[in-house]
């Protein structure tokens, strides 16, 4: 049997034809409309880029990050914190440090976002450790007064022979020095960059520790660094530098012979 070609079959392969060749010209002005809006774009954003530079961004999150903060500020003494953005939101962390005081070395005891007895407790036994120890041979430990300093973090440290001494009440300048490098890690470290995930505030801390002691000067010691290099520079040597942190922190030095 010969099928017998109905005008409606005609109809529906012209319509079919007109459709093709209309999407087809729909999907071209698609494709130059985007490229045309993003060349705009792209323009708005080198312009935007002139007016917003990278200073006044860190500027305006210092300021969101200020306005959600609920520190204490009567109550001096309190741990180093960081903001950090995490895949559940902003969480606070708490910085852990605990200062040498004739030598002013540092050591970051612990980072967490939750401070807890358990916490503390874990912290207090990794500085008495009989092999490497921070606390080891040292008497006194100053620390104020916050809830955070268990009783068995301080019977911990009494084990291990070294007593807690907690500081006056809203007296910062009982414990200066501590109180100075949380002022030195906030400004030049922490206050200044944006973290995303825990890894990048170790990371960023670790980086300003070495800074901390092998790169940056201190007033209290005559202006001379706490651990630096035993290598020789040449006197009249070129001026280098080396910088951390995308380049936050700069040390500078004399060519090494």
């Amino acid at each position: 049997m010969i099928p017998v070609l109905q005008p409606f079959h005609v109809l529906a392969v012209i319509l079919a034809g007109w459709s093709n060749r209309h999407q087809f010209r729909v999907i071209e002005y698609l494709l130059e409309e985007n490229r045309a809006f993003k060349q705009q774009i792209r323009k708005l954003l080198n312009q935007v880029a002139n007016i917003v530079t990278p200073d006044t961004i860190m500027r305006w999150h210092r300021r969101l990050i200020a306005l959600k903060w609920t520190y204490e500020r009567g109550k001096p003494g309190h741990p180093g914190t960081a903001e950090v953005w995490t895949p559940q939101g902003r969480k606070t962390y708490y910085i852990l440090f605990v200062m040498e005081l004739t030598t002013r070395r540092v050591t970051i005891a612990g980072i967490t976002p939750h401070p807890h007895g358990r916490f503390m407790d874990r912290v207090a036994r990794n500085l008495t450790d009989e092999e490497d120890g921070f606390l080891i041979g040292k008497r006194f430990l100053i620390h104020d007064r916050d809830t955070k300093y268990t009783d068995q973090f301080r019977r911990t440290l009494g084990d291990a022979g070294v007593e807690s001494v907690p500081s006056p009440a809203k007296s910062p300048n009982c414990n200066a020095y501590a109180e100075r490098f949380v002022r030195s890690i906030k400004e030049e470290c922490l206050s200044r960059m944006i973290f995303f995930g825990e890894e990048s505030l170790r990371r960023s801390v670790t980086e300003y520790a070495v800074h901390y002691h092998s790169e940056r000067n201190h007033q209290g010691l005559g202006n001379e660094l706490i651990e630096p290099e035993l290598r020789p520079y040449r006197m009249d040597g070129r001026v280098r530098y080396r910088s951390r942190l995308g380049g936050l922190p700069r040390f500078y030095h004399r060519q090494v012979v």
